[in-house]
């Protein structure tokens, strides 16, 4: 009985040290790892819905913004596979709902966070790019949507945070130097950062580091099978903040977590890691 004792003793003092990282749901879709349910507005719905232990199990969001160069047309969509008929309004109107009509949003009660994803492409294909007015219309849409939300969360007395992530540092440029972006940046309540989309360093479809300027990123996303040591220590002699990315919470996603210590995790499996790293 002793020996049982000490080994659920030991279990718990693991349990403690664990990471507390920030939790977010991927692709706004938490009901279940399945790809066809995500950057879904039902899906969303039932994501916030979600709790544990008699709390909100997320701390927050993460979603697809798709300027579509074809329509001119922002769209809540990761690309043009799935449904593009939903407007990156959309999300943004129930997430507002949410966070102006319920007394406590996320796990930590405030704040809660939204980090929305500028894809880096604007058609079918990663090489359809944007054209220089699309870059300012994708820029204007992710700072209507900033807006929108936060209207939400001060009608509910909620602090917000907003996490614009791109693989294309071109829009970070443009974002930036937009005239609402600054004023937006000011607003009480309001956290506004960037989040450099690096999850694979090695492939050519994805930025390095050097191509993002060195004022520009708060934070950087990676994926736990291209993270390595070296790059943690990079990133962190410049102070940056690490985002883990991964679909699922596998064995590797949790070791990851430990031994990188992201500030945030973005996962499609948001109650399982919530457990995990609460037990």
């Amino acid at each position: 009985m002793r020996e049982a004792s000490s080994l659920l003793i030991v279990a718990a003092l693991a349990a403690c040290d664990r990471p507390q990282p920030i939790v977010i749901c991927h692709n706004s879709n938490c009901v279940g790892p399945d790809p066809a349910r995500d950057d879904n507005v039902e899906a969303l719905q039932q994501s916030l819905e979600q709790t544990w232990d008699g709390r909100p199990v997320l701390d927050g969001l993460e979603w697809d913004m798709f300027w579509y160069g074809k329509d001119s047309k922002c769209l809540f969509a990761h690309d043009l596979d799935h449904d593009t008929t939903i407007p990156a309004s959309a999300p943004a109107a129930v997430v507002a709902n949410y966070l102006a009509t319920r007394p406590q949003v996320s796990w930590s009660g405030d704040p809660f966070y939204v980090l929305i994803d500028l894809k880096a492409h604007v058609g079918p294909s990663y090489s359809d790019a944007h054209t220089p007015q699309q870059l300012i219309d994708h820029a204007e849409c992710a700072i209507d949507t900033a807006e929108q939300l936060l209207a939400g969360a001060r009608a509910g007395g909620h602090e917000l945070r907003i996490g614009f992530i791109t693989g294309k540092p071109q829009l970070f440029n443009v974002l930036v130097d937009r005239p609402r972006y600054e004023p937006l940046t000011m607003e009480a309540g309001l956290q506004i950062f960037l989040i450099g989309d690096i999850f694979a360093p090695y492939a050519d479809i994805v930025p390095k580091l050097e191509d993002f300027t060195d004022e520009q990123l708060d934070a950087v996303e990676y994926h736990p099978d291209f993270m390595t040591a070296e790059h943690r220590e990079t990133y962190r002699s410049l102070e940056l903040q690490l985002v883990q990315w991964s679909y699922v919470a596998t064995t590797e996603a949790l070791q990851a977590i430990e031994k990188y210590e992201p500030e945030l995790v973005i996962t499609n499996e948001a109650t399982f890691l919530r457990r995990w790293t609460e037990n």
